[in-house]
C-alpha cells in the first residue's frame, strides 16, 4: 500500500512538472530590447508587404531603428523609448504556455494584446493587435534602455 501510495506520488509531481516546466512567463522577457538586425532582415522577407522596395530600404530602415528604438519590460509595464522619448503602458499577464506569453494593455479606446515569444531560446518577438508594424522584428538584450537622439 506503502508503495502503491509512492508510485502515485511521484507520478503526479512528474505531470505537473511537465506541465509547469515547459511554460514561459513574463521572467523570460523582462529587461532591455533592442531590434537585432541581421535577425529582422531576414524574418521581415516573410512579410506578405515584403518586396523588391521594401528590400531596398528595409536595411537603413532597421538601423535607423537600432540606434534610436528599445523596449523594455518590467513587471509592470511595457516602456516603448525612441530617441529621448518614452511611453509606458501598463499591462497585466493573461496568458502562457510553452512557446508565447500574452498581455492586456488597457488603452483609452480599446484594450491591446500583445503576444511576447522566444526566439531561438535567446531572442525575442512579439505581436501586436494594434499594429502588425513589428511583427517580423526580432529583438535582442540591451545593456541599457537609452537609445540614439
Amino acid at each position: 500500500m506503502i508503495q502503491k501510495t509512492m508510485v502515485i506520488m511521484a507520478l503526479s509531481v512528474i505531470c505537473c512538472s511537465m506541465t509547469w516546466a515547459g511554460d514561459l512567463n513574463m521572467d523570460t522577457f523582462i529587461g532591455v530590447w533592442e531590434v537585432d538586425y541581421d535577425r529582422t532582415l531576414e524574418e521581415s522577407k516573410n512579410s506578405p508587404k515584403y518586396d523588391e522596395k521594401m528590400a531596398e530600404r528595409m536595411p537603413a530602415m532597421i538601423k535607423r531603428m537600432m540606434g534610436t528604438m528599445k523596449i523594455k519590460l518590467t513587471e509592470e509595464e511595457m516602456v516603448y523609448a525612441r530617441g529621448a522619448k518614452e511611453i509606458k503602458f501598463p499591462y497585466t499577464v493573461k496568458s502562457s504556455d510553452a512557446e508565447s506569453v500574452t498581455i492586456s494593455i488597457a488603452q483609452e479606446a480599446a484594450e491591446i494584446t500583445v503576444v511576447f515569444t522566444l526566439v531561438d531560446e535567446a531572442y525575442m518577438g512579439f505581436k501586436s493587435s494594434a499594429s502588425d508594424d513589428m511583427h517580423y522584428y526580432v529583438w535582442a538584450k540591451a545593456t541599457e534602455m537609452k537609445g540614439s537622439e
